[in-house]
């Protein structure tokens, strides 16, 4: 996919880290008003606790990486040469480019799976917002699983900021002469998709070809 132009991981949101935060401090508060002859060490441990959850909640997104490289995206642990998830830019269609919220409530909808590896988005109820990019699909085994797709399929890369995802993915695709990416990340935001809480017809359609 050439060199790595940009990287961005699934950091907790502004909501999610303000939400975890209360927490943390409802809990150690809570210890300290209802249980004022606890040690102080333990009360240090307590908070230790607090912290360590909030870590590991928070952890899977931020080890998660997507790189925006010359000649396509480079998504997941491995190191980018031997990657297995990968889309070419040849393969991503500028039109089906979405921002989407509430993006963890996706396989709640008919035809999407409950656990996916094109769910790129880290910890689930911490993944608020996110940007969808339709591609090669990478992660379907069709001899493994029995079904025949179409070759491409939607990626759900999660992040904080979608936007700024968007545009180096725009700025990617046309430095590497793919022009029909101009005003990509204009139509995303454009045509964000607020994913419902009932369940119902899936959010992102398929695409045939």
């Amino acid at each position: 996919m050439g060199r790595v132009l940009r990287t961005f991981r699934c950091w907790p949101g502004p909501i999610s880290s303000a939400v975890m935060t209360l927490i943390t401090v409802g809990v150690v508060a809570w210890q300290w008003w209802a249980v004022p002859d606890d040690p102080l060490w333990f009360r240090f441990f307590v908070l230790f606790l607090m912290l360590l959850l909030c870590s590991a909640l928070a952890l899977p997104g931020i080890l998660e990486r997507h790189r925006v490289c010359e000649h396509g995206l480079v998504l997941g642990y491995g190191p980018t040469r031997s990657a297995r998830y990968v889309v070419p830019w040849s393969s991503v269609d500028p039109g089906r480019v979405r921002l989407l919220r509430r993006g963890q409530l996706i396989s709640r909808h008919r035809g999407m799976p409950q656990v996916s590896p094109h769910y790129r988005i880290g910890t689930g109820p911490l993944a608020y917002r996110s940007l969808a990019v339709n591609g090669l699909d990478t992660a379907t085994n069709p001899s493994r699983d029995g079904r025949r797709g179409s070759g491409y399929a939607w990626w759900l890369l999660g992040s904080p900021q979608p936007e700024k995802v968007a545009r180096a993915i725009e700025d990617a695709m046309v430095a590497d002469g793919h022009t029909r990416a101009r005003g990509l990340a204009v139509r995303a935001v454009e045509q964000e998709i607020v994913v419902p809480w009932t369940p119902g017809p899936p959010p992102l359609r398929p695409r045939a070809r």
